[in-house]
């Protein structure tokens, strides 16, 4: 098995799910390893029903009452009343019909959102749910959000994403000195931490070393493309101090030293015969325009 190996040779993936992935750009392992999660939910911060306070909240409770109306135009509302062992609350779902099969079973879930002021009372708004059973035991418990795709559940989701979790030892590594030098953890671990996270310690030491590896592939890029356009031949513009100098002399204010210092910079570059690669950059009113 190899990082480009198609998803459907997986153990366990359908072919139907296979077909929702592709359509989304997954179609490898590589591509699943890489779909990141969005954001990740701490279940440790679960509060009580009669301890929440507007704003984002998450609860575990066990719905009752779930019923599902439609309204002209399409619009559907599922209303449900949460209960935990202090007290209920109101929970609203729109144009999410399914969710009144889901929380008719008998079981407790984790509720995510917004408690809200809705029609004259607080409510929770369009919150996620997950069942209590798919949130693995210990402390804290950590849960990745990914980007929704069309036609898979987050649930099955997860499920895929799980299956490849062999395969993160393939990842190459980038040279492991570069690692030792910013201390920070190797790839693979980083990519297994920011899909299963033990902690939050960890969880953190996996974003440092992807968001290392975002900024390392865009400078060795930029450096790449450096190298290239110097092999490059480009038309040479002679340097004219008597142009440059009437120029100058005709604006109503005297330019500052440091865009003096940029315009000799720029006509520097001019007389070489490789490409000129610049970014001009500045503040508001800074007279870049005049230096351009």
């Amino acid at each position: 098995m190899q990082l480009d190996s198609p998803l459907s040779v997986i153990k366990g993936i359908g072919p139907k799910t296979v077909e929702f992935l592709e359509v989304a750009g997954l179609k490898t392992v590589k591509d699943a390893i890489y779909y990141l999660p969005k954001s990740h939910e701490d279940y440790s911060q679960c509060q009580t029903i009669d301890k929440i306070t507007p704003g984002n909240v998450i609860i575990r409770a066990r719905p009752k009452n779930v019923t599902t109306k439609i309204y002209r135009r399409g619009l559907s509302v599922t209303s449900a009343v949460l209960s935990d062992e202090t007290g209920s609350l109101g929970a609203v779902w729109f144009n999410q019909p399914y969710r009144e099969n889901q929380l008719k079973k008998m079981t407790d879930f984790y509720f995510i959102g917004e408690f809200a002021l809705s029609r004259g009372r607080y409510q929770l708004m369009n919150a996620r749910v997950e069942e209590e059973s798919s949130i693995k035991s210990g402390d804290p418990l950590f849960l990745p959000v990914y980007r929704q795709i069309k036609g898979i559940k987050t649930t099955a989701l997860r499920s895929v994403i799980s299956k490849i979790r062999p395969y993160l030892k393939l990842i190459e590594e980038t040279p492991p000195s570069v690692i030792k030098d910013y201390n920070l953890v190797d790839l693979s671990t980083a990519l297994e931490q920011i899909h299963f996270p033990a902690d939050k310690a960890s969880l953190a030491k996996a974003r440092e070393r992807l968001a290392f590896e975002e900024i390392l592939v865009l400078l060795v890029a930029s450096s790449l493309n450096k190298l290239e356009n110097s092999k490059l031949k480009s038309y040479k513009i002679p340097f004219e101090l008597d142009v440059v100098k009437s120029c100058v002399d005709s604006l109503p204010y005297e330019l500052t030293d440091c865009q003096r210092r940029a315009v000799w910079q720029i006509l520097t570059d001019f007389e070489k015969e490789s490409p000129m690669n610049r970014l001009l950059q500045g503040d508001v009113g800074s007279g870049k325009t005049v230096v351009a």
